[in-house]
């Protein structure tokens, strides 16, 4: 598992580590997004994960997620 919060870079963490995030070894990503920018979701379906749990913040904007590879991959 990997755990993203960064304040807004989330987009910037993803794109740049894609080598990372393509490993058949890391089953899971624990991330802090802004939904108003929801292009991180594209990204990390690209990359094989469905997002599994969400949980709002105290800030609507803002909320942490789950997201796992499905075993078959």
């Amino acid at each position: 598992m990997i755990k993203i919060d960064v304040d807004g870079n989330e987009l910037s963490i993803l794109k740049g580590g894609a080598k990372t995030f393509m490993d058949s070894k890391l089953r899971s990503i624990f991330i802090e997004v802004d939904t108003s920018q929801p292009e991180y979701s594209r990204v990390l379906d690209n990359y094989g994960f469905k997002l599994n749990r969400k949980q709002k913040n105290e800030n609507d904007r803002f909320e942490n997620q789950v997201w796992e590879k499905s075993e078959s991959l």
